[in-house]
């Protein structure tokens, strides 16, 4: 339901007096005329301001004691230095009146001279067709002069982090329920979200529900590719309360940062990168090392070097480091060039060059090299380095 709030003002400004006199002598013998006359003309200016705030059922569940919404400015051109603001609290002005609506109306000047006005107001809340439901609750005037700035309500008890976290489980409650306007589909399952939540934390979200594609038309998102649901489910977690589960599968993990990658969202893609980097052991490096190379997780990769570097004798006579080197050469490669940074940086660090550069072999296989050194394969490297 859209809510109205009409505010109806009548401002009685005193507009001076004006004065007429006539001073010279009477030479008629009649009634004359008063020597001075003195008229003061009041004249109340009518001012009527209508605010629509969309969703404002959704705004007073969510809005917590202090929040505060404006009007845009207005004011008569006949006392244009004169202005008026509606300031709105969906959840209460203070503590003692949350659960309440506070509605005010504010004055300002907006030249450096003063001015006295009397006002004479009236608030209505109306619905979608006009009626009106109540008027004039908790109504204050909130006179300012000389500036026009939002009236900021500090207290000492003000705790920023239970404000986040009480916004956070309203947003989080709101998963899955019946306001969602969108509908995402994967592996025949459904998944209610909300279009502005996927816009804020995604511009590819935003592009494809905004331009004119199929899916902004149906409000369904299908989401294929390999990706799973379980992965879905993480990522609107992670949409809903910016965490994600303590404990999730390393294959989870995976889709995940797929979806990231796929949907540019860099914050999930690194919150995934650091709980996989607090699983790394010399068993599964070059796993995660795989993981981290398909999706340009340059976080994990450089996570992988050091425990590669401390095990590097173990991990590369195993036979799983034999078939990682044999079936992704690519990822491989980069983990030695990775790794031989990282060793020449420990042992010779005044020798180490600032910035590598690389070139491609004539076979494919990317060579480590720098400027007036001799470039050298790494399967080479690597074997005088086994056999010492």
């Amino acid at each position: 339901m859209d809510d109205h709030m009409q505010q109806d003002q009548a401002i009685a400004p005193q507009q001076g007096g004006n004065h007429s006199s006539d001073s010279s002598p009477s030479t008629s013998r009649g009634p004359t005329k008063a020597p001075h006359q003195c008229v003061t003309i009041w004249e109340p200016v009518s001012l009527k301001q209508e605010w629509t705030i969309a969703n404002f059922d959704k705004a007073m569940e969510l809005a917590i004691p202090g929040m505060c919404m404006r009007s845009k400015p207005f004011c008569d051109e006949s006392m244009a230095d004169i202005h008026w603001q509606l300031c709105l609290y969906p959840g209460g002005k203070r503590e003692e009146n949350m659960h309440n609506v506070s509605l005010f109306l504010k004055m300002s000047s907006a030249t450096p001279r003063e001015y006295t006005v009397r006002a004479e107001y009236r608030f209505y809340f109306v619905d979608e067709i006009g009626n009106p439901k109540f008027s004039n609750v908790n109504i204050e005037l909130i006179p300012e002069v000389n500036k026009m700035q939002p009236v900021d309500v500090i207290e000492k008890s003000f705790d920023h982090s239970a404000i986040q976290q009480t916004f956070i489980k309203n947003i989080k409650s709101m998963f899955n329920d019946d306001s969602a306007d969108c509908l995402i589909i994967c592996e025949d399952e459904e998944f209610k979200v909300h279009k502005f939540l996927l816009m804020a934390h995604s511009d590819a979200f935003r592009a494809m529900l905004t331009h004119d594609t199929i899916e902004k038309r149906e409000s369904i998102i299908r989401v294929r590719d390999g990706t799973k649901a379980i992965a879905i489910k993480h990522l609107l977690d992670y949409l809903y309360s910016s965490t994600l589960p303590e404990e999730f599968s390393d294959d989870d993990a995976t889709y995940v940062m797929q979806l990231a990658d796929m949907y540019h969202i860099e914050p999930l893609k690194l919150l995934v990168q650091k709980k996989l980097a607090e699983k790394l052991t010399a068993n599964n490096v070059c796993a995660m090392f795989l993981k981290a190379h398909l999706y340009n997780a340059t976080s994990l990769m450089d996570a992988c070097v050091p425990v590669f570097f401390t095990n590097s004798k173990t991990i590369m006579n195993s036979d799983d480091y034999a078939t990682f080197k044999a079936e992704y050469p690519l990822a491989a490669n980069c983990l030695l060039e990775k790794y031989v940074s990282y060793t020449e940086e420990r042992t010779h660090p005044s020798m180490s060059p600032p910035h590598k550069k690389y070139r491609v072999s004539a076979d494919g296989a990317r060579i480590y090299g720098q400027q007036n050194v001799q470039n050298y394969n790494f399967r080479n490297y690597f074997s005088q380095q086994n056999i010492r």
